[in-house]
């Protein structure tokens, strides 16, 4: 019988992949969740491990990746001396954990943490297979990473046949007026304004569950009102700032360069280009003082995270627009696109606009995006924009091998219908490599 261990981080995580784990059809699969919150008081059939119980405090010093400490690092402000520890801690009691249970597999959300990294790193350890699931580029689609952290070396799930039909149903809904990648597990971040935000019924019962860990002591991985609090007052006075920042009309503009700026401290750039951590900086080291007009627009969900007016005093000529805006029409009207890893660079590519990358991906290569690494490349780009247009077998080609690695698996959706889709595709997955 194959062992299977689910990580449970949040109350969400334990509905869904309870709801799961009681349609797995296979009877030679037992599972396990591993839980870093108060047990729920649900009584279920499968093993339930509280992480907490099983903490080792470890003495001997392990060997620890500090790219694995740095997500972590920037957003709890720990020194790197405590970390270390922490990781060290966390990757014993994990090793201990897996061997005591022998399992076979083990499934979580990609994360930057370092209960996330540490036992990934454990698994690689024992030669356990760890699967990473993260969302796709294809909405309510999910890549399941078998033992890696990169996208292009996802498991591919599905037929040709199959891909291409996500591929064309992929294109239609991105030459909609109004189009937005948002998954289920993030709908609830899609508000108009910060203010709405803050009075929304997700964040108050979030604010007072937190409060309530705290007064009850319960142990928590991320029992970190603090830095919740200093986010949303800092984004509450950026808010405030730009209020007084005149955005630009997107229909009274074209022809400009389009930097969509990534969600700050996202692991897209702690753990895939911690050397743009700091985009604007990033961006300024390429761009010459000729350069065409930059608009910037923040993340839909993940707003006021910038002063505006600090941005665009450090370009010539930069402004911004509504972060409401749908990105597929902002980049239809673009001259080009520049950006470090985010989706919005496959779009433009899905779309027919030149991608300039501040960061070395998956999506670059000849008739694919630019890498950008120094004004020369930026200026020769700005000037021959019209030598870089994708080539649309070469795009459709990455995007095809993208989609056969996109299974259905609308994260934390608890409705019926979505869960049963969710489910079949988790026994592809299950059925591939037990």
């Amino acid at each position: 019988m194959k062992k299977i261990l689910f990580c449970i981080y949040h109350k969400r995580d334990h509905e869904f992949y309870l709801n799961l784990s009681k349609n797995i059809t296979s009877a030679k699969v037992e599972i396990f969740l591993l839980y870093f919150i108060e047990f729920p008081k649900q009584n279920h059939q499968f093993k339930k491990i509280f992480f907490y119980d099983n903490l080792n405090m470890e003495h001997k010093k392990k060997f620890v990746p500090k790219s694995f400490l740095f997500h972590e690092k920037i957003w709890s402000f720990k020194n790197e001396k405590n970390l270390n520890k922490k990781y060290s801690d966390y990757k014993s009691s994990f090793l201990n954990i897996l061997k005591k249970n022998n399992i076979d597999l083990v499934i979580q959300e990609l994360g930057g943490f370092i209960c996330h990294l540490s036992m990934y790193d454990a698994t690689s350890t024992l030669s356990i297979k760890h699967i990473f699931i993260e969302p796709s580029f294809i909405k309510s689609h999910c890549y399941f990473l078998l033992n890696t952290l990169k996208i292009e070396h996802g498991i591919n799930a599905n037929t040709t046949k199959r891909s291409k039909k996500l591929l064309l149903e992929y294109y239609k809904i991105l030459n909609k007026k109004k189009y937005f990648a948002i998954n289920n597990k993030d709908s609830h971040l899609k508000k108009e304004n910060m203010l709405k935000l803050i009075f929304s019924k997700y964040t108050i019962l979030a604010f007072f569950f937190k409060i309530k860990q705290l007064i009850l002591n319960q142990k928590s991985e991320f029992r970190n009102l603090h830095i919740h609090l200093i986010d949303f007052v800092d984004r509450t006075i950026n808010y405030a700032i730009n209020i007084f920042f005149t955005l630009k009309n997107l229909n009274t503009i074209n022809n400009f360069i389009y930097f969509p700026l990534h969600v700050p401290r996202d692991l897209a750039l702690t753990l895939r280009a911690p050397e743009c951590l700091d985009q604007i900086s990033s961006l300024k080291s390429v761009v010459t003082e000729e350069q065409t007009a930059i608009i910037f627009k923040e993340h839909p969900l993940i707003f006021s995270r910038y002063n505006y007016f600090k941005i665009v005093k450090k370009f010539i000529n930069a402004s911004f627009l509504d972060n409401n805006l749908p990105s597929n029409q902002i980049i239809k009207k673009s001259k080009f696109v520049i950006t470090i890893n985010s989706k919005a660079g496959l779009e433009s590519l899905a779309l027919g606009k030149p991608v300039l990358t501040l960061k070395k991906n998956y999506y670059c290569g000849k008739g694919l995006a630019t890498f950008c690494y120094n004004k020369r490349i930026f200026r020769n780009f700005d000037k021959n924009t019209k030598n870089y247009i994708p080539k649309k077998i070469k795009v459709k080609k990455l995007l095809l091998s993208l989609a056969k690695k996109s299974l259905y698996f609308d994260l934390y959706n608890n409705e019926r219908k979505s869960l049963n889709k969710s489910l079949q595709s988790l026994e592809i997955i299950l059925k591939k490599n037990l």
